[in-house]
């Protein structure tokens, strides 16, 4: 994309409504840098036509971002961690550092 076009793109970003998502897409024409999770909220804001649909989940669960969508009412949580896998993961972190304390 070129720089007329990145121009051309956040001008009629900005004049769209406030959104999950606009002030990524924002950041990104500006030329900042995004997490993984603003760039999924960035894409799906201009895949959705900028959430002009009133802020509703997209419904296309063959997207592969679609268990990331912002509107969706089915969004990925964060991961549940089992203690059984938490306690798992203190020995490994335990043996990882005497490992490091020794070299």
């Amino acid at each position: 994309m070129g720089k007329t076009e990145k121009e051309a793109l956040l001008k009629e970003v900005e004049k769209t409504p406030q959104s999950t998502g606009r002030t990524y897409m924002i950041k990104y024409l500006k030329g900042g840098k995004l997490s993984a999770s603003q760039a999924i909220k960035a894409y799906c804001f201009c895949c959705e036509g900028y959430y002009l649909d009133g802020k509703v989940s997209c419904e296309l669960p063959e997207c592969a971002l679609f268990p990331f969508m912002s509107y969706n009412k089915n969004k990925q949580k964060s991961r549940v961690v089992t203690e059984e896998t938490k306690e798992k993961m203190k020995k490994s972190l335990k043996k990882a550092r005497k490992t490091k304390i020794q070299k």
